[in-house]
């Protein structure tokens, strides 16, 4: 306020307003005779990922961008298994596994029993393989490897049928290339 609209550095501004973590872009300009616009375009946070000792929140395109803190969301999916040397060698390969663990959450959420048995966890294993806990009773749905689509179908039907028998499994092992047919289900 007070100051010439036209001494103010829109760039200048549109950077600093860019560093706070949750603003992906913000872009001012002018607007004669005396109004300076800002547009942000925010980030939204898809997935928690654990890094080492560090937790960070993550982009719906996998990107990390700042450790989580106090207020922040607390309700979101955690992605493990990523170690910090790993961001540090090759951040575009750490990036990748994110956007794929976020594709399998997104599978898992249209295919799978989300309502029943929603995703706490997915473990990025480094032979590169997934695991995922779901549930309230940490149920471990071993997937292996990719394609993950009908591993979520054929676990659904497992998880149902199991359900129907009032019975409490431990872990469903979705992971036999050999026989991709065969589920294994370990009860508690």
């Amino acid at each position: 306020t007070g100051k010439n609209i036209f001494r103010i550095d829109m760039e200048a501004a549109g950077l600093r307003i860019a560093q706070d973590p949750w603003i992906e872009k913000a872009n001012v300009t002018r607007r004669l005779p005396s109004t300076i616009m800002i547009e942000i375009k925010e980030r939204e946070a898809a997935a928690a990922v654990a890094v080492g000792s560090d937790v960070y929140l993550c982009t719906h395109e996998g990107e990390l961008f700042k450790k989580i803190e106090q207020g922040d969301p607390g309700n979101l999916v955690v992605i493990t298994g990523i170690e910090p040397e790993q961001i540090t060698k090759d951040r575009s390969a750490v990036v990748k596994r994110v956007r794929g663990a976020l594709d399998l959450l997104g599978q898992y959420e249209r295919r799978g029993p989300n309502k029943r048995l929603p995703v706490q966890e997915i473990h990025l294993l480094a032979d590169g393989t997934a695991r995922m806990t779901v549930g309230k009773d940490a149920v471990t749905l071993e997937l292996g490897r990719y394609p993950y689509g009908n591993k979520i179908l054929k676990a659904a039907r497992v998880l149902d049928e199991v359900a129907r028998r009032n019975a409490e499994p431990s872990v469903v092992f979705l992971d036999n290339d050999a026989h991709p047919e065969r589920v294994v289900v370990r009860m508690r």
